[in-house]
């Protein structure tokens, strides 16, 4: 009795017969993979264009309008060499914040963000590589950062 009701349901909202359900969620799981595929394409163009942005030599720290996994891509593009890279994006309930390095980057990502986090009232950690994590709102990133590697010096 319940899976009839559960299905007339289904039916109503995807209006359409109890019959034609399955076949219609079929379709639009398949448009919702597609959806996602042409997503993360976007991503990936995006995140080059961002990358471009803030390629310089040397290090970057900086704030950039994205989510996690954008801010991920990103840094996967600039982290080369021994080059360290800091990101963060602010939101409305804090900031979120992403470190990483090169292959050849001697800066243990984990201890900077415990750092950065620790003088900053938030929280993070990660390994040596990479290290995610979130502050309050208002940190001046780029100082906490800049702080904290002269504090892990």
């Amino acid at each position: 009795m319940e899976q009839s009701k559960l299905l007339r349901d289904a039916a109503t909202e995807l209006t359409c017969a109890p019959p034609e359900v399955e076949a219609i969620a079929r379709g639009l799981k398949g448009k919702l993979d597609d959806a996602r595929r042409e997503a993360g394409a976007l991503r990936g163009q995006l995140a080059g264009a961002l990358a471009a942005s803030l390629e310089k030599d040397g290090d970057v720290v900086a704030m950039i309008d994205a989510d996690v996994p954008l801010m991920k891509a990103v840094a996967e593009r600039l982290a080369t060499g021994s080059r360290l890279v800091a990101l963060a994006a602010a939101r409305e309930d804090g900031t979120d914040v992403l470190i990483t390095r090169g292959p050849e980057g001697e800066v243990a990502c984990g201890d900077l963000l415990r750092e950065v986090a620790k003088a900053a009232g938030g929280r993070g950690g990660g390994r040596p590589q990479h290290a995610q994590g979130r502050l309050p709102v208002g940190v001046d990133w780029v100082t906490a950062v800049r702080d904290g590697l002269k504090r892990l010096d």
